[in-house]
């Protein structure tokens, strides 16, 4: 059996209300790649050692090794009509937070925001778009707290591909769950949810706990943790000491099953992340991220073993091993940066140390980005580009119990799961405040089939069905996914 899908679309962009990627002690992370990237090449060509493998960073680290005027000032634009003839109207709406308060001791911020998207499809009339309204609110108290939180709210009518995978996984992949909106029971209707307290207690020591999503890597994809998932309840701290960082965090997921206002069983998360820069624009680390089986499906238990308090690397493989009822993730990044010029970057994760397993679960990333096309021969304008390669052998960060390498449906990892090979390149050019990106996705890949689990959905436990000793990526019913996205926006 064999079968090739060819997804072909154009979204465009339009955004009436906008603010600052970068508010208070915090980033706020937007998932984005190419807008993340604009920050994160500012630091990784910086003339200082910094870790960015662990995102999202803090306002406090970013200006470290970036001076304010590069972090929010925005890009040369042509005075076209309106602005020249509003210019405080058009600061206000694109450059500066609608409500603002400034004490000595306390900062608050309010945005309206909105993100209006229409899609197209080839060979097909249907009609495929995206109405998203919500606000963020974030600021400080004193100099050492910080808080963020927003919200949206959003009717849309999927593209087939994204529609299929909300029906089947009944979450739209990377918000939440969705309900029902129109008489034809084709529009999707959800809400999302993220925020966030943060204590900078020492120059060296952050802390933080709220709900958001974090991504672990230097590529557009992540192979350990990535944003692809909900936001997602959690507690993290982090101590930076030149060379050196060091990251813990705690999480709670979702199992999630039914209609969204059925019960869902939860289960937890506990990562850990080591950095260490040997060089100047060269950064290694070190991942560990085990999903343990703190609930079952009837009861709301949470059974907490000692080890998971245990902020440690590397003490819970030894105690328990990695084929224990908790999924256990080990992991290895690194990037490097040439001659200011380009980026080199990759990953490795292994989900099982037997012999008998190995060849079933690992996955890898390599990478090359280049930061400016141009070479900083034009100030108004910056071309971003990037090439890189993701492999996931069959039934990588799935497992036998509920503690699969997911939360709320979705892969914690790579959006397809496991058991495919990707190659994916794309480009940005920033010009005069406008931002114009395309992307080529080609995946190969194999849906199951009769009664054979061929490892790529991770939600289906890995020892169910009939399951081959080794299986090649393409070579059983292969897929073909090919993926081609282009993009328009406006950002200040």
């Amino acid at each position: 059996m064999s079968s090739k899908i060819s997804k072909k679309y154009i979204i465009l962009l339009f955004f009436v209300f906008t603010t600052n990627t970068i508010v208070a002690q915090y980033w706020s992370y937007s998932g984005d790649f190419y807008e993340t990237n604009r920050i994160i090449t500012k630091i990784e060509i910086s003339d200082t050692v910094s870790h960015t493998i662990f995102l999202p960073l803090t306002i406090d680290y970013i200006k470290k090794h970036v001076p304010d005027s590069e972090i929010f000032s925005s890009e040369k634009r042509i005075n076209f009509i309106s602005r020249r003839k509003h210019p405080k109207l058009w600061h206000k709406i694109l450059d500066d937070d609608l409500v603002t308060v400034r004490k000595e001791n306390f900062t608050f911020n309010l945005n309206l925001l909105a993100d209006l998207e229409k899609s197209e499809v080839k060979n097909d009339t249907n009609p495929y778009w995206q109405n998203t309204r919500g606000f963020n609110i974030y600021g400080t108290i004193g100099k050492k707290l910080s808080y963020y939180t927003d919200f949206f709210e959003t009717q849309t009518y999927l593209v087939p591909y994204q529609d299929s995978i909300a029906l089947a996984t009944l979450v739209v992949r990377g918000e939440g769950s969705w309900k029902y909106f129109g008489k034809d029971l084709r529009g999707r209707d959800y809400e999302s949810v993220s925020g966030y307290i943060s204590y900078q207690a020492t120059d060296k020591i952050n802390l933080q706990f709220g709900r958001s999503k974090f991504f672990v890597g230097s590529g557009y994809r992540s192979m350990l943790l990535s944003d692809n998932t909900s936001p997602y309840p959690f507690a993290r701290f982090t101590y930076i000491n030149g060379k050196f960082q060091y990251s813990a965090m705690f999480t709670e997921f979702q199992s999630f099953k039914g209609a969204y206002y059925y019960y869902h069983p939860t289960k937890h998360g506990s990562f850990v992340h080591l950095s260490y820069t040997p060089l100047q624009h060269t950064e290694i680390s070190l991942f560990e991220g085990i999903i343990w089986k703190t609930s079952d499906d009837s009861t709301y238990v949470k059974r907490f073993p000692a080890l998971y308090f245990v902020p440690v690397p590397f003490v819970r493989e030894a105690v328990y091993g990695m084929n224990g009822e908790n999924n256990t993730l080990l992991g290895l990044s690194f990037r490097t940066t040439v001659f200011h010029y380009a980026g080199i970057y990759g990953q490795i994760a292994i989900d099982n140390l037997s012999k008998e397993d190995f060849l079933n679960r690992y996955a890898y990333q390599a990478g090359v980005k280049i930061y400016d096309v141009f070479a900083n021969k034009f100030p108004f304008a910056r071309m971003f580009a990037f090439v890189e390669y993701n492999f996931a052998s069959p039934y990588t960060y799935s497992h036998f119990s509920t503690s699969s390498y997911t939360n709320m449906n979705q892969p914690l990892a790579h959006p397809i799961g496991a058991g495919f090979d990707e190659f994916v390149a794309g480009a940005d050019l920033h010009i005069f405040g406008f931002s114009l990106t395309g992307k080529v996705n080609n995946i190969s890949t194999a849906y199951d089939f009769d009664d054979y689990n061929l490892g790529r959905n991770i939600l289906i436990p890995d020892n169910e069905g009939q399951k081959p000793d080794y299986i090649i990526v393409g070579t059983e019913n292969p897929t073909t996914i090919n993926l081609y996205t282009f993009r328009i926006s406006y950002c200040s």
